[in-house]
This record gives structure tokens, sequence and C-alpha cells, in this order.
């Protein structure tokens, strides 16, 4: 690569990624508060755009795209992703692409695209601690160089490598150039092609233990029905169901043993502590709690006819 002049700054840098990368997480943390939300012009679909400070007098405004699979897709995110990309009037001159890096396949359609397009990009490779707490090794040089985009591997949530990633911006910003990214689909290549490239190039720089196959297997069988049209609404009524069994069915035994049980006296014991509770807080003056009982308490002989019972709390 060869660097030329210093980034001119403000540099206005977009971030995109797949949905679920630690994208929003990333831009949280380079913005903190110096955010707004707002809905793309004619969409209902919310952009957020924010000021990251970065050295002395340096400025980024990061704009934070909402998460998309492609670019070619007819979504409303992958419609309003390319009209920020493309904008002549607010041009991005750098593009981040927030990566997973235990889903590096998937995430690598979005950046064939990228690439495809001539954009200066860099590959934010995000979630980097739960790759090395799965066993997972992801060859970053060789990733590059297929690319021929600067990569990065970060920790979002841990705040790790976000130093390389602010430089990283700034040289992509100046117009350091990388060689050439090697074998990328056409800018018209279609999905599967896309899928077949990022399936190779993922198994060329990924190292996996034994089991992680496995699991990431079991993930995806998951995934596949849980996310399903179909399959995944019904998953969502049973669960919903059972959630409001559940709590239904708590409360109904809670009721029983509370209120409708002589012998247990649950819910004179709570009512008593907390008059005791009460009183004490008032400075010990006595109060009268009337207590409804069910009338079926044969050792009260004074109590009402309608079942009430004075108690000096």
């Amino acid at each position: 690569m060869s660097a030329t002049a210093t980034a001119v700054f403000p540099v206005r840098v977009a971030l995109a990624g797949n949905p679920n990368t630690g994208k929003t997480t990333l831009f949280n943390i380079l913005c903190g508060l110096r955010t707004k939300t707002a809905n793309y012009p004619g969409t209902t679909t919310a952009i957020r755009v924010g000021a990251a400070a970065h050295g002395g007098d340096g400025r980024f405004e990061v704009i934070d795209l909402p998460g998309l699979y492609d670019l070619a897709g007819n979504s409303p995110e992958s419609l309003v992703a390319s009209r920020v990309l493309e904008s002549p009037a607010q041009p991005c001159q750098v593009i981040v692409v927030v990566v997973d890096s235990c889903n590096l396949a998937r995430n690598l359609v979005l950046v064939a695209e990228l690439i495809a397009r001539g954009r200066p990009i860099v590959v934010a490779l995000n979630m980097m601690d739960v790759a090395r707490s799965r066993g997972i090794r992801v060859d970053v040089d060789g990733l590059s160089s297929r690319l021929g985009t600067p990569v990065v591997p970060i920790a979002a949530r841990r705040r790790e490598g976000l130093d390389g990633l602010r430089k990283a911006i700034e040289s992509a910003a100046a117009g350091v150039e990388y060689s050439a990214a090697h074998h990328v689909p056409a800018i018209d290549a279609g999905l599967g092609t896309l899928m077949a490239w990022a399936d190779t190039v993922a198994a060329d720089v990924l190292t996996h233990p034994p089991d992680a196959a496995r699991a990431d297997v079991l993930t995806e069988r998951l995934d596949r029905y849980v996310t399903h049209p179909v399959y995944g609404l019904i998953f969502f009524v049973v669960v919903m169901c059972g959630l409001f069994w559940t709590l239904f069915t708590l409360a109904g035994v809670f009721d029983r043993v509370g209120r409708r049980d002589p012998a247990s006296g649950l819910y004179d014991t709570i009512l008593a502590a907390y008059t005791s509770a009460r009183n004490a807080y008032r400075g010990g003056v006595p109060n009268q709690v009337l207590v409804l009982t069910d009338g079926r308490n044969e050792d009260d002989k004074n109590s009402l006819s309608a079942g009430c019972t004075t108690v000096e709390g």
C-alpha cells in the first residue's frame, strides 16, 4: 500500500453491516451522546448520525446505517443504505463494514458488494473476544490480502482495537491504497455467486476447533426455523402462550395459598408483618386494620356476619 495526503477533517464515515454484528454498539462507543436519530427522507427507516472526536482537532461524522444483508435487495434497509452511500450531495468518504468474526462467510456478501463498487472500505472484524472463547482463529493479514482492504480486529463491547480502527479510517480517508482484491465477484454478480465466494474466503482464513462446526450447524438450524415466516410465527405464539399460562398458573397458586387456604394463614402473616412495620415507622401508634376472611375460621367467634374481623395492628 502507498500513502498519499493526510485526511481532511471532518471525515464522513458510514457504518454498515449485517444485523446483530455489534454495529450500533460500535456507533455508541465512538459517538457517545453526540447523536441524533431521524427517518431518512421519504421513508420510515431511521438512521442515526453522530460525531466522534479523533486526535486533537480531528472529527468523524458517523452515520449508523440500518442493518442489512445485501445492497441488491428490495428491503427498506437496503434502499436507504444505497441512497446514503451513493448520495452525490453528501458522499461518505469511508465505509466501515462491521463484520461478525464468528459468522464470517455470511457477512462477507455485503463486503464483496461494497468492494465491487470501488468504495474506500475498512473492515472492522468485531466480536473477536467471542471468537477467541470459541477457539476460532482468523488470519487477519490473509483476509486483508484477499479483500484488498484494511481489516482491523476489534471487540467493541470491550473497547478493544478502537485506536487501530480510528487510524485505519483516517488512512482510508487520506487515500492510502491497498493491493487489489483477489477474484471479488463483479458488481452485477448474483447472490449465489457472492455466497460461494464468501464461503471460499472464509474457509481459507478461518481455523475452527473440531467441535465448533457442529455448534455452528446447530445454531444455523435453530435460526432457520425460528426466523422462518411460518415456523417462526408458530414458535412465537407457543412461547407467548406458555408465558401467559405460567403467569396465571402461578398467580392462582399464590392466591389459593394466601387467601383461600384457612390452614396456611400466609395472608394473615404477611398482613401482620406489614402492619407491625408500618406502626414502627409511625412511632408505634396502632391502627385498626380490617381483614377480610372467607367466613370459614371456626376459632373466630366474634367475626362479623359479612366475614370481617377487626385486628389490632
